[in-house]
């Protein structure tokens, strides 16, 4: 039975055993070969790194969605980051050039995040229920975690009972 359950689960998320090889072979060669030239050698980290796991991740996770390329998108973002970590820093000649494309693909994904965040927040703060159930509904299409939106929805309905209450003593006075 668990021997099963192993083979179901890895079937259904066969990226994560292969991006944890794909890395390993990439950190061992960075330590282990001579770097002459560096050029080839720091060109195969990055692409493995940045483009071989993004892609490899939305294959393996294409029925969820947009939610999967923004996470590849992410993926590629962290990728940059790994592989300037695993190419010895004597040897950074592409990677210095391709840092700035991390930091503009961080504030991309955290553009999306804020977008999707005013959107529930607004969604709660609306008085028709549908809307809310909409909006809800689009954040988990959009990747965002069920406990995330609920969490977040229960946070704005405090904040809207909280400027209820503000409005409704000010009334009074």
């Amino acid at each position: 039975m668990p021997i099963e359950k192993l083979k179901n689960s890895l079937q259904a998320h066969w990226f994560m055993p292969l991006a944890l090889a794909i890395v390993i072979a990439d950190s061992i060669l960075a330590r282990s070969v001579q770097w002459q030239p560096a050029r080839p050698l720091e060109t195969g980290v990055i692409l493995d790194m940045a483009v071989l796991l993004p892609i490899l991740y939305a294959i393996c996770y294409r029925r969820r969605g947009r939610a999967a390329w923004v996470r590849a998108a992410a993926l590629a973002c962290l990728g940059i980051w790994i592989a300037g970590h695993v190419i010895p820093v004597a040897r950074h000649d592409l990677i210095s050039h391709l840092s700035p494309l991390r930091y503009l693909g961080t504030a991309v994904l955290f553009l999306v995040e804020l977008r999707l965040a005013i959107a529930i927040y607004r969604a709660a703060f609306a008085s028709n229920p549908a809307e809310t159930q909409r909006t809800l509904a689009a954040a988990a299409q959009a990747g965002v975690p069920q406990w995330v939106t609920r969490l977040m929805a229960w946070e704005a309905g405090l904040w809207r009972r909280a400027w209820q209450w503000l409005q409704q003593r000010s009334d009074r006075r």
